[in-house]
């Protein structure tokens, strides 16, 4: 195939409304290509999108020039631009969190041959900072690797139910008002297992064929730090064996965390949820 012509102007003319309109279409493109799992052709491109030829030509050719998407031998994927938008955020925090804990996550997957998991939260998502796999865990670890819904995962449950007075409110039926905390909706049976996590200090969610088990990790502070989290195909999870593996790893995680975060300090804002 020749080489993409090179963009003149406005995908769409010019003007305030082609411009937002250009700004979705290249969303849409950078959409597909991230979806496919795998490099596209142009035609793949089109295809997915539905959008015109000549505006998927001038998209594609412009994304490339600020390397949002490469391009080998007729094939796209995302580009170094874009991934980088893509990664967690890694502050000095997050880097003295996944240090210190790194040891403990290759000894966790030594033991469980299983995927193991750093998560941190954002917002009101769950990102795992640090993940230990083999190819067997490869499509896990894929999922793994997108921030989350703190709801819809072990580490993410685990961080909620410590998250403070408002969830422990919640959780414990003090708080009369709606079950919503910190803009995440939280339904009685859900407010019943967070209770739960904070009796038992572990989470367990079984979802698409898999099992994760998560504990809360922390340092000298009320609220954890980040989760430590296992997952495994069912069958393959021992939920006694790996219980007492995170319960031993957590116990010497926080005599290593409340040595190493004194020297970064406070992360402002960006474990607490918005």
């Amino acid at each position: 195939m020749p080489e993409d012509p090179e963009p003149v102007g406005n995908a769409t003319g010019g003007g305030e409304n082609d411009r937002e309109s250009l700004i979705g279409r290249a969303f849409t493109v950078l959409g597909v290509i991230r979806d496919s799992g795998e490099p596209l052709t142009f035609s793949g491109v089109v295809r997915r999108t539905g959008l015109p030829k000549s505006t998927v030509h001038r998209l594609l050719a412009e994304l490339r020039a600020h390397d949002a998407v490469s391009r080998t031998g007729g094939h796209y994927e995302l580009g170094a631009a874009a991934l980088r938008l893509a990664a967690p955020r890694d502050t000095a925090r997050t880097r003295a969190i996944r240090h210190a804990v790194k040891p403990l996550l290759v000894a966790l997957h030594a033991n469980t041959h299983h995927l193991v998991g750093l998560g941190v939260r954002r917002g009101a998502t769950v990102e795992f900072i640090d993940l230990v796999y083999t190819r067997r865990y490869s499509r896990l670890a894929c999922a793994w690797g997108e921030a989350a819904d703190l709801r819809a995962s072990a580490a993410g449950r685990v961080l909620l139910a410590h998250d403070g007075e408002p969830v422990a409110d919640l959780v414990a039926g003090r708080d009369r008002e709606p079950a919503r905390a910190h803009g995440l909706d939280l339904s009685p049976g859900l407010c019943a297992e967070l209770a739960r996590i904070r009796r038992s200090g572990v989470a367990v969610l079984t979802d698409a064929g898999a099992v994760a088990m998560a504990v809360p990790l922390f340092g000298d502070e009320e609220r954890p730090v980040a989760a430590l989290s296992v997952a495994a195909y069912q069958g393959l999870f021992d939920r006694a064996a790996t219980y007492d593996l995170l319960r031993r790893a957590s116990f010497h995680a926080r005599a290593v965390l409340c040595r190493s975060l004194p020297e970064v300090g406070p992360d402002r804002g960006a474990d607490r949820l918005a």
